[in-house]
């Protein structure tokens, strides 16, 4: 699984690009070229969700935003793994089974039973 954030390159008019992530803000950096910026922005990009990762917080999800270059990482690589953004289903238990699971796990009836 990929990350591509969107980046866009701003040149000052005075012989300086800045590269600026709109979904991860502490990612900001700049360059005397566009190349430069843009390889500056990938490492910035890495910093900043390392960053995150150590202090325990989300990982923003790539916007829509359009950028003048994408920035892709593998989300592997910050600890998210294909399976932890997917949407969990139930299982399909037939009949009775379904029933008696159901009852097992509702949260009522847990709660009925640690108040009473």
């Amino acid at each position: 699984m990929l990350l591509s954030y969107p980046v866009i390159l701003a040149d000052d008019g005075f012989g300086t690009v800045y590269a600026l992530c709109p979904d991860i803000p502490e990612a900001m950096t700049y360059a005397a070229t566009r190349e430069e910026a843009a390889a500056k922005a990938r490492e910035a990009i890495e910093g900043a969700l390392d960053l995150y990762r150590v202090e325990g917080r989300p990982i923003p999800k790539p916007g829509t935003v359009k950028g003048d270059i994408i920035v892709s990482l593998r989300a592997k690589d910050f600890g998210i793994e294909p399976s932890a953004s997917a949407p969990l289903a139930k299982a399909r238990v037939p009949g009775a089974a379904a029933r008696r699971l159901h009852r097992i796990f509702s949260l009522r009836r847990l709660k009925a039973k640690v108040e009473g």
